[in-house]
């Protein structure tokens, strides 16, 4: 995710949308395999969106929060922390429109319950490693990815 959230400080979260919607796509397609157990088209519709094209896209959105720190370090983790959220968000509406509907959970749980015990399980630490990644890697990432090189 870490290449998807450069991409969006470095161009901007235009380009960051645009790229992270084409990832979705292909998120999309490796997947295909998910959306065959919809009952229903909505159904369908919804794990396409919240399973993918919404949760993934919303990741380019990094680049909104650009400039609105003083530390552009600091800067680039609340942006991944931020639009890891909404992820986990897409993904938590769909665990409890879509999955628990097909698949009940079998320890009885409430269903938002269960979706967000399912979806923070790999989510947070996604979004722990990611902001550590970008934090610990920031000195390259600013010279060679952000474009300080050019200007020296």
């Amino acid at each position: 995710m870490l290449p998807l959230v450069v991409l969006s400080w470095r161009w901007g979260w235009k380009w960051g949308l645009l790229s992270a919607f084409v990832f979705s796509v292909l998120q999309l397609m490796l997947g295909y395999a998910n959306v065959q157990y919809a009952t229903s088209i909505g159904m369908a519709v919804l794990i396409v969106l919240f399973d993918y094209i919404l949760a993934f896209s919303a990741i380019g959105l990094s680049g909104l929060f650009r400039g609105k720190f003083q530390s552009e370090r600091t800067g680039i983790v609340v942006s991944i922390v931020v639009t890891f959220l909404l992820r986990l968000a897409c993904h938590f509406v769909s665990g409890v429109w879509v999955w628990e509907a097909l698949w009940p959970n079998e320890l009885g749980w409430a269903a938002p319950i269960w979706s967000i015990a399912y979806n923070a399980s790999y989510m947070l630490p996604e979004i722990l490693i990611t902001g550590i990644a970008a934090f610990v890697s920031w000195r390259p990432l600013e010279r060679y990815y952000l474009g300080k090189d050019i200007a020296e």
